[in-house]
């Protein structure tokens, strides 16, 4: 019996009467910005100058259009978009893809039993790149590394937007819940047109962390599957750091080092 549109539900906007992929909202992630004072031995506490603090930050395991491309998620036909795809890779997954075979860079991708169970999406890919092969071994970029972001995710079926960032804060940092206090009331967002043309809406809880943490401790399965480094980053690093795409993604830490310099925020035992 096919659901009525009464019963379907969208994790994307949050409402009733269509699916995920029918949505005409951008899509939404949740995450967390978190904040420290630069100073370790020091607690951090707000109002603080913006250049006392850090922000953490992690980079992906593979770039968005390395991923794209390797997935399949594109026409042949449109090679100005392939190119643009190959511009926004990095040098080293350029080399990967002129000098590996397909199925080993799908396999580390997704993982070899994702090729059991996604033949098709895999053999599509495959046809793919075989017809844009010359144009991958002519391809160049000025990126050293996959994007650096903010952590977040996805929301799960009926999950708050709270509840999505926390979750996803903890699959990609390690860092529980007990270590960081949120400020209450303050969410800052970004919206943006990703290369694939699809609009993007991240928001973000802001936190400041409350007792110490070794982010350099050896990364779990789960956050390798997702991310290649976890680092403190100053205001004026993340800036430097994010790519062109990312249009508001300025706004933010501007907004962020007003929050950090004005808005009060002291530890639950001062």
């Amino acid at each position: 019996m096919l659901a009525s549109s009464s019963t379907i539900f969208c994790n994307n906007c949050g409402q009733r009467g269509h699916p995920f992929r029918e949505c005409k909202e951008p899509v939404l992630s949740c995450g967390i910005l978190l904040l420290r004072n630069r100073a370790t031995s020091e607690p951090t506490t707000l109002p603080a100058p913006a250049a006392s603090i850090e922000i953490l930050m992690v980079r992906r395991k593979d770039s968005m259009s390395f991923a794209e491309f390797v997935r399949g998620k594109y026409d042949p036909s449109k090679l100005d978009y392939v190119r643009t795809l190959l511009s926004n890779m990095t040098r080293d997954e350029i080399a990967r893809l002129n000098t590996e075979e397909f199925e080993s860079i799908w396999a580390k991708l997704w993982g070899n039993s994702i090729i059991e169970r996604r033949e098709q999406e895999f053999h599509s890919a495959c046809e793919k790149f075989s017809a844009v092969r010359t144009i991958v071994e002519h391809a160049t970029s000025n990126y050293a590394e996959p994007e650096w972001g903010f952590p977040k995710g996805r929301r799960l079926k009926c999950e708050t937007d709270q509840g999505c960032a926390e979750r996803e804060f903890y699959e990609e940092t390690n860092i529980p819940r007990s270590e960081y206090c949120l400020v209450s009331g303050l969410q800052l967002e970004e919206t943006f047109k990703g290369t694939n043309g699809i609009p993007y809406r991240h928001k973000y809880f802001v936190a400041v962390l409350t007792k110490p943490h070794d982010i350099t401790q050896k990364f779990t399965f789960s956050q390798r599957q997702e991310i290649s480094a976890i680092e403190w980053k100053s205001l004026d690093e993340c800036l430097k750091l994010t790519r062109p795409q990312y249009v508001q993604r300025g706004a933010v830490i501007h907004d962020l080092a007003n929050i950090v310099q004005t808005f009060e925020v002291r530890l639950p035992h001062e």
